[in-house]
């Protein structure tokens, strides 16, 4: 028996076509449509499920290679270069301020502004970090992470006077991967996002250690 008779049962027969037909998703002799599964699902169920893995790989690759490094530099350099310049701009006129009073203003604010942000101690909850320094790191969280997270808090009077400073709005930079990723949609959480009846985000839900357990906060935006 000669192999086309083996293969289709009469000799010198060809291979089938498949039979011409309208419609979507029509496939060719070689089934690569049939061979190859999807589904389709929503987007934000697709970065749920690829962000850790995706921004363990990108933080890895930034940190081991030289050249990607450099060009997270570059690219900071070229978006805020050394500091973010404070530019007010009030519109003054309106509570009785003349172009003098206001143009003296503005060099008051800029001046205090300086003062808070490049004093740790004023600028930064832990009194660790400038503000030069944490945009630096917000700028690096976004890279690899697509986000950058910072808490705003206010110091009481009395801890103000205990670290004998005098500002008491404080910012805590916090990385990104302590926004949990649990999701309840009876909550109106997703991936850590609180959201409101109408969908707006109300509150971030955080995972933070204390006395060596990690608790599940919510911070109000």
């Amino acid at each position: 028996m000669k192999l086309l008779e083996r293969i289709f049962g009469r000799e010198g027969a060809s291979a089938p076509r498949p039979s011409a037909n309208a419609g979507y998703l029509r496939d060719s002799r070689s089934r690569i449509l049939s061979t190859r599964g999807t589904a389709l699902r929503d987007h934000r169920d697709e970065v749920r499920t690829a962000w850790r893995r995706a921004a363990g790989l990108a933080m890895d690759i930034i940190q081991n290679s030289g050249r990607l490094r450099g060009a997270v530099d570059q690219v900071i350099a070229d978006t805020v270069g050394v500091e973010l310049i404070l530019n007010p701009m009030p519109d003054l006129a309106k509570l009785g301020y003349d172009r003098k009073e206001t143009d003296d203003f503005i060099k008051l604010l800029k001046a205090e502004w300086k003062r808070w942000a490049w004093n740790a101690r004023e600028c930064d909850l832990k009194g660790k970090f400038i503000v030069p320094q944490k945009v630096d790191i917000a700028l690096r969280h976004d890279v690899v992470f697509g986000e950058a997270l910072m808490l705003m808090d206010y110091m009481s009077a009395g801890d103000r006077r205990r670290y004998g400073i005098t500002s008491g709005t404080k910012m805590c930079l916090t990385t990104p991967t302590a926004l949990v990723q649990d999701t309840s949609e009876f909550e109106g959480l997703y991936q850590g996002v609180i959201h409101d009846p109408n969908g707006r985000p109300v509150a971030y839900r955080l995972a933070e250690k204390e006395t060596g357990i990690v608790v599940k906060r919510d911070h109000r935006l």
